[in-house]
């Protein structure tokens, strides 16, 4: 086995040696950006078809009066069953959320990451949400592409800054993925991972971008959200005005209770504790208020369809639908806990990011205040 793994390693290195003599390293990363989007793109299908399978696997041919009672058990299997993996399958390696993990490799560790981030952030990340975790995918797709980017780069023996450039790219790749959206995945890559951005990156970014996007559309053809158009009115540029300042406010809120709650969960020190803790809060939280079950993406496209009674509708409070400040302050009460069901889910070993609730979080408050 050391054999054949050597004789490997070295076919591999005569391929390198050959490559650096009849392809310069400009037109080798653009070829790399090209396998980059193509992987990155097929992994943010994988990732969003295994999640919604589960999710309505799971749910299917359940009446909705029913489904108060599985609300309860749900999330806390998806946590615990998302423990589970990285303990028996990750051994001796720490589970990575966010996109602090990619900043960081960038910095500190010449760009690596770990190859087990390419699948596992898929699995348990589809399994949280899959389950009812009321998280997002999006932070997940950013890391397992990155990943891809790493390690093709690293597997064919390239230095520091190609590295960077093709992590950039598999971030690129993943978020473009995700949201159907190059632009998106260019703009995340640009102003999070290459802050001293120059014209020779754009190329690879757009690449990579543009491929993820495409390859995404054809394996998985579901948009985020679907939104008609219409012409704003100058007139309500004040309220415009007033809701950002709603926004940032609550956004300071978000960042409090984020690092209370982190510390509540720092003093667990048992892991099983951590899952139990969080798998029933959470449980209860969706028992009461069903938006908050996975993404909260269906919510939101409700609204946006003008059924603004939906987010009370097959809730405990259906029979008072059509009152107007009930879907008020139902509407309220479901947007701060959001904040909170993300938090258990992420601090009570779930796996998952904040920018997908963050889209939720803004478009409740948005619709609250229109309302």
């Amino acid at each position: 086995m050391r054999n054949l793994k050597r004789r490997f390693f070295k076919k591999i290195d005569q391929i390198n040696q050959w490559r650096m003599k009849k392809v310069s390293n400009r037109n080798f990363i653009i070829i790399l950006a090209f396998l980059v989007g193509i992987v990155g793109g097929i992994m943010a299908s994988v990732l969003k078809r295994l999640t919604h399978f589960i999710a309505t696997t799971i749910q299917d041919d359940i009446d909705w009066k029913v489904k108060y009672s599985v609300y309860l058990i749900f999330p806390l299997i998806g946590i615990l069953l998302s423990v589970f993996f990285v303990r028996k399958f990750l051994k001796g390696k720490k589970m990575e959320h966010g996109i602090t993990p990619i900043i960081y490799a960038i910095s500190r560790k010449g760009s690596r990451l770990d190859p087990s981030n390419i699948y596992s952030q898929v699995v348990t990340s589809a399994i949280t949400v899959g389950f009812g975790g009321s998280c997002g995918l999006e932070a997940p797709v950013a890391l397992g592409g990155s990943s891809i980017g790493s390690n093709i780069a690293r597997f064919f023996g390239l230095q520091y800054k190609e590295v960077t450039m093709l992590l950039a790219c598999g971030a690129a790749a993943g978020i473009s993925g995700a949201f159907n959206s190059p632009l998106a995945g260019m703009i995340f890559a640009i102003e999070i991972l290459l802050p001293e951005f120059s014209i020779p990156v754009f190329i690879p970014l757009l690449i990579s971008s543009a491929l993820a996007s495409v390859v995404s559309r054809v394996l998985y053809n579901e948009p985020l959200f679907s939104t008609f158009n219409s012409d704003w009115q100058v007139s309500a540029l004040l309220f415009y005005l007033l809701l950002a300042v709603l926004i940032g406010l609550y956004t300071i809120y978000f960042a409090r209770v984020s690092r209370s709650v982190g510390k509540w969960f720092s003093k667990i020190k048992n892991p099983y504790n951590k899952v139990w803790v969080s798998g029933i809060v959470l449980g209860l939280m969706i028992f009461v208020f069903p938006a908050l079950y996975g993404e909260g993406y269906i919510t939101i496209q409700q609204i946006l369809n003008g059924q603004f009674n939906s987010i009370v509708k097959n809730s405990l409070f259906s029979d008072y639908k059509d009152m107007g400040l009930v879907v008020l302050g139902y509407t309220i009460l479901t947007l701060f806990g959001k904040s909170l069901a993300a938090l258990f889910t992420l601090n009570g070993g779930g796996n998952g990011g904040v920018f997908g609730p963050s889209l939720v979080m803004g478009g409740l408050l948005g619709f609250a205040f229109s309302y």
